[in-house]
């Protein structure tokens, strides 16, 4: 063979390559919300891809630093290109280099946010309801002078007032100081951050008391704040001074602080760096928080303005602002939160009873992620209220925090003082979907019915019920029913998966159901080892790959048997699984692993006649379905464990137990009966079983 037609071969292959990449992004683009008004380009598709079109005909080479994308000239003068990768959900900034000069898209509006204007693109997210503007009363954002005789410069700030702030004028209210990144400005959480519709949704919907939001530039220098000018120089328009309208200088994106794991934690203070004519300097910024600012808001507006009124928070480096000058002035300040700003610990607080709330979050795929937690557990264990925060799939950027102000305002200036030491935002009740890996693949020959897969050396089955009207763009629950001694899953399938499809297509709810098969060592489900877990470990990883799964929301269910692996299921997967409903469990002659004590949803069902997996089979060894019922209550955070009503009647009793979280219920339906999963009271002919599993699931 010729080299030459080997190189047409290589070239037809690499572009046959390419053309198949490119026709697997959605040709759905619509112009990005963020763009100039009419402005066509930048565009976004609906699996997070972005793509640019450039004026630039004298250009020799165009790029965009966002996913360094490269464009390509064409010959009409404009340069054009798409990202090579989906962008993480939510704000972004990003600049175009043309030739050696870097530049702004004319297509976009511009941010304040990297030291520097830049243009601004929204992907959109899939929980981006908790941030998007509806017809509920809002607040104002005030834009506020006062004059720094420290600096001797006036500095500008917005207050955002509560939607009843100006009708209600007898009102007063507790004051959260809200601090931006480095390399941003105040203009930081009001523009960028929507902190104003964020709070407008959370008060309407009764999730958020009312409160003041004070948004300053964390800048001491005199002259260096985009809105603040010295005594003499005259402002431009909007109080700007003409020396400060384009701050230049500073690498993109915020100082990079809180990426480190514990970034924040004991810094630095009297020290600052200074970027685009901007000096962050932490103890100077102090004497204009407590000494000027805070004194002014208190004169200036209705506030409440005691020390268990006010808060203090911030992201990245405001983060690390507010560690270093709240609990340095406690009696000024009892919550506080640091969004991707580092970690709290007990030796820090030197009155923990001035300590009202502490909240700390990253971005899943920040480094501080991992430190959270165990520093919400200590505090809590020290007697300080803490909660962490994880925002999954984003790293340090505008949505991960956006998601964590939602998160923190739900908590700061209530006295409930029964906070989970760690929050996901995944787990509260009527949450957003989590998309799965699959959401916006197409199906393929991945289709309904009978599969098989090799799961730890053993050949498995399962069958799949996937709707007709599948839509690859909406996340959907998933639902596992495990088949019970006698059964199969094709009996999982006869019976509308305990009769919950039933439900699904009444309510139209898009719900993935999955029949599992056992009987892989003579008994329904194993008993000697792990092999049925790693099975659902599998299974589960293959649907969110191949389907759009709605992560959230997966659920396992089963009778007799069937009910028996999920309640081992249930000690195991509490990170995977949303709830869990057994009927006629047992916690005998089935593999039970090391339970990880996790939070989890579940119901159960027993009959007080049921002489197979009875209610309890021992109490020395605390067998039978009580102690099942038991186990979920004491891991969901229920100390002193209730009595359990039975029935005695003919009409059924379901308990809910109280205490618990609104996250991770627990309820028991007890019943004067045999060993059923199919129980109706007198006078109807509903099994109140599948009933009450459907009402269940549904909550979440």
């Amino acid at each position: 063979m010729s080299k030459k037609l080997i190189i047409i071969l290589l070239m037809a292959i690499i572009t046959g390559g390419i053309c198949f990449a490119q026709s697997e992004i959605a040709d759905d683009w619509k112009p990005s919300s963020l763009n100039q008004a009419g402005e066509q380009y930048p565009q976004v598709n609906s699996q997070g891809y972005a793509r640019f079109r450039i004026n630039a005909p004298q250009a020799q080479n165009v790029s965009v630093n966002i996913g360094r994308t490269q464009l390509t000239k064409g010959d009409d003068g404009y340069w054009t290109g798409t990202t090579s990768q989906p962008l993480d959900e939510g704000f972004h900034y990003y600049h175009l280099t043309i030739d050696s000069a870097t530049a702004n898209d004319d297509g976009a509006l511009t941010f304040y946010g990297s030291s520097r204007l830049e243009s601004g693109i929204e992907i959109p997210a899939h929980d981006q309801d908790f941030y998007t503007l509806k017809d509920v009363p809002h607040g104002n954002i005030r834009q506020d002078r006062f004059f720094s005789k420290s600096t001797n410069a006036w500095r500008r700030i917005f207050v955002y007032t509560p939607p009843d702030y100006d009708t209600n004028t007898s009102a007063r209210y507790p004051v959260l100081y809200l601090q931006h990144g480095g390399g941003e400005d105040e203009t930081g959480w009001p523009v960028q951050g929507l902190t104003d519709i964020i709070m407008d949704n959370l008060i309407a919907e009764g999730k958020a008391k009312p409160f003041i939001i004070v948004m300053a530039s964390s800048s001491a220098g005199g002259g260096g704040t985009r809105g603040g000018a010295q005594r003499g120089n005259t402002p431009a328009r909007g109080g700007v001074p003409a020396a400060a309208m384009a701050p230049t200088g500073g690498a993109r994106g915020d100082m990079g602080a809180g990426r480190r794991a514990g970034a924040g934690a004991g810094a630095r203070r009297g020290t600052g760096a200074r970027r685009g004519g901007m000096s962050f300097n932490f103890d100077a910024f102090q004497t204009i928080l407590i000494d000027e600012m805070i004194p002014y808001i208190d004169a200036n507006y209705r506030t409440l303005s005691d020390q268990a009124n006010r808060a203090m928070a911030g992201l990245s480096m405001g983060g690390m602002q507010t560690n270093s000058i709240a609990f340095a002035n406690l009696d000024k300040f009892s919550h506080m939160g640091l969004f991707s700003g580092g970690t709290v610990s007990p030796t820090q607080i030197t009155d923990k009873e001035k300590v009202k709330l502490v909240f700390m979050s990253y971005g899943s795929r920040e480094g501080g992620s991992g430190n959270v937690q165990a520093a919400a557990d200590a505090l809590n264990e020290a007697g300080i209220r803490a909660a962490s925060y994880i925002s999954q799939n984003t790293a340090h950027e505008w949505l991960t925090w956006r998601r964590s102000l939602y998160q923190f305002a739900q908590l700061v200036f209530t006295d409930n003082s029964q906070v989970s030491s760690t929050i996901d935002a995944s787990r509260k009740l009527k949450n957003a979907p989590v998309p799965s890996a699959g959401y916006g693949k197409d199906l393929g020959d991945f289709k309904s019915g009978k599969h098989t897969m090799t799961s730890a050396d053993l050949e498995r089955e399962y069958i799949i019920d996937i709707p007709e009207n599948y839509d690859k763009n909406t996340p959907h629950r998933l639902v596992f029913a495990m088949h019970m001694m006698g059964g199969s899953m094709q009996t999982m399938v006869d019976n509308n998966y305990y009769g919950l499809k039933t439900y699904a297509q009444k309510d139209n709810v898009p719900i993935i159901f999955v029949a599992p098969q056992g009987y892989t060592d003579n008994s329904p489900w194993r008993g000697r080892d792990d092999k049925d877990h790693i099975f659902f470990a599998d299974m589960l990883k293959l649907f969110k790959d191949k389907l759009s799964i709605d992560t959230s929301r997966v659920f396992c269910c089963g009778f007799s048997f069937g009910a028996m692996v999920s309640y081992s299921l249930s000690l195991d997967f509490q990170d995977d699984l949303r709830a869990v409903a057994c009927y006629a469990p047992a916690n005998w002659n089935i593999y039970l692993p090391e339970n990880k004590h996790k939070p989890l949803a579940y119901f159960s069902t027993t009959g007080t006649q049921d002489g197979l997996c009875k209610y309890i089979n021992s109490d020395e060894r605390k067998q039978g379905g009580k102690y099942c019922v038991l186990t979920h209550i004491e891991d969901n955070g229920l100390k002193e464990l209730p009595e359990i009503p039975l029935a005695t009647g003919p009409t059924h009793v379901t308990t809910e137990f109280k205490g618990l979280p609104e996250e991770y219920p627990v309820m028991f339906g007890s019943f004067v009966g045999g060993h059923t999963d199919n129980a109706k009271d007198p006078g109807s002919d509903v099994n109140w079983i599948a009933k009450e599993t459907w009402d269940f699931f549904m909550r979440f």
